[in-house]
């Protein structure tokens, strides 16, 4: 079920424009936490009707849910592929999402680049800052493969010596905010 979820979270992320956990969630009818569960993949032990509405919502094919449960990727509907920019997409009452700047230009390489989202944290930095952080596999490699390859501790190592790495004004903002891997999920 973390794959699907992870799967199903990718796919959201893909889109454009972006679908934010709260439009996606509330365009399917259910609450956000009940779509940050299905991500999580602790939403349930097997698939139920809401978690394969999220698949048809995202414009999955149908089977693409068994398709990721054996292992594979998921297939894009045809007539989905493109949702958010279909006409009846588009005349939806969903407000429009709020325009922010632009990312910058390394952030949105890194995004559309080759390779599998593997996984995504937000990390507090203080009350003013939040680190995010995006793992990724190499160009060809599954989510699955990139998951095998690194122990967690391995990823904890890889992110302090990347927050040692960081400017001592942000490394104290990170010191005084320790929190545990799970709550970075939250």
């Amino acid at each position: 079920m973390a794959r699907l979820g992870a799967a199903l979270k990718a796919t959201r992320l893909a889109r454009r424009p972006k679908l934010t956990e709260e439009r996606a969630a509330r365009e399917a009818g259910f609450s956000r936490a009940t779509l940050q569960n299905i991500e999580k993949g602790i939403a349930s032990a097997r698939v139920t009707p809401t978690i394969r509405e999220y698949a048809r919502h995202l414009g999955w094919a149908e089977g693409a849910i068994e398709r990721v449960l054996a292992g594979e990727e998921p297939r894009m509907a045809p007539d989905t592929a493109d949702q958010a920019e279909t006409p009846d997409a588009k005349a939806s009452t969903a407000p429009p999402p709020k325009e922010g700047p632009p990312l910058p230009l390394r952030v949105v390489d890194a995004i559309e680049s080759e390779g599998a989202l593997v996984d995504t944290a937000l990390i507090p930095l203080g009350d003013d800052a939040t680190m995010v952080l995006l793992v990724k596999g190499r160009p060809g490699a599954t989510a699955d493969e990139v998951r095998a390859s690194a122990t967690p501790e391995e990823v904890l190592a890889a992110m302090e010596a990347y927050r040692r790495s960081l400017s001592p004004q942000v490394q104290e903002l990170a010191t005084d905010t320790e929190q545990s891997p799970a709550a970075n999920d939250a």
